[in-house]
């Protein structure tokens, strides 16, 4: 049984097993490339942090939260695990995630608990530095 805030702040529907269960499946390496990198999105991460990341095709990040915290990293992806891992140099979480796209938001579920990670709820316009970005 799911605890009060597990429910509060995942909705009930934020778990890797029951998007499987509706038909949704990971996307492979190549999928994962062509949806996230080379963007910058509006994001959300359990509890209540939003923010806007930056996914340069170099395999460096760039993020900024709705407390102003900004942060960089890298990002790889494997071919032989079909999975995203991401590394903060600043703090931020670091993960390694099965990727999935569920009505056009691309959600990251850790790869052993399940449990969502992060999602990237909205692709916006390229912005040159996320410094000065509000959120």
């Amino acid at each position: 049984m799911k605890n009060a805030i597990d429910i509060f702040f995942n909705k009930q529907t934020d778990s890797e097993s029951l998007i499987q269960q509706q038909g949704h499946v990971s996307l492979d390496a190549e999928e994962i490339k062509a949806q996230i990198v080379g963007k910058t999105f509006l994001g959300s991460f359990p509890p209540a942090f939003k923010y806007i990341i930056l996914v340069n095709k170099d395999g460096s990040l760039e993020g900024k939260n709705n407390y102003q915290h900004y942060d960089m990293g890298k990002w790889t992806i494997s071919a032989k695990t079909n999975t995203l891992s991401v590394s903060w140099d600043l703090g931020w979480a670091k993960s390694t995630n099965n990727v999935y796209v569920v009505d056009n938001v691309v959600k990251m579920f850790d790869t052993t608990s399940g449990k969502l990670n992060t999602s990237f709820d909205e692709q916006i316009e390229a912005v040159q530095s996320i410094k000065v970005f509000k959120i």
